[in-house]
């Protein structure tokens, strides 16, 4: 289909929106590991709603093995992006680290950040 096409293509909105469409699955089967894969090739293209499609993933282990370290990471780079409900679900996983884990979690932010938010900006 043409969303594939594009997505293929790199180009990020319809990589986002097959993300959306594979974790849905009204469209097409659901497959969240398609959906990970979708979201995941957007967000490292500095696609802000990718990133928090992704932070909701790894608190739910919905295509990936939950991890709350990563989860707190791009939820935190969303929020610093001003995607609303970014920081209430990044506090959801902040509450499940301890501070070690916390700690390990901001630097992982700020690599992703420095990655995936600063050169598209």
């Amino acid at each position: 289909n043409w969303f594939e096409k594009s997505a293929n293509q790199g180009y990020v909105k319809a990589q986002n929106f097959l993300g959306l469409l594979y974790r849905a699955g009204d469209i097409v089967p659901q497959d969240y590991k398609k959906a990970f894969m979708w979201f995941e090739k957007a967000a490292k293209q500095g696609y802000s709603k990718a990133h928090f499609a992704l932070g909701l993933m790894y608190i739910s282990g919905e295509g990936v093995m939950k991890n709350y370290a990563e989860a707190y990471a791009w939820l935190n780079i969303s929020s610093a992006q001003g995607v609303k409900g970014a920081v209430s679900r990044r506090d959801i996983a902040k509450d499940k680290l301890n501070q070690t884990e916390l700690y390990e979690a901001q630097e992982l932010s700020n690599k992703y950040y420095k990655l995936y938010v600063e050169p598209f900006q």
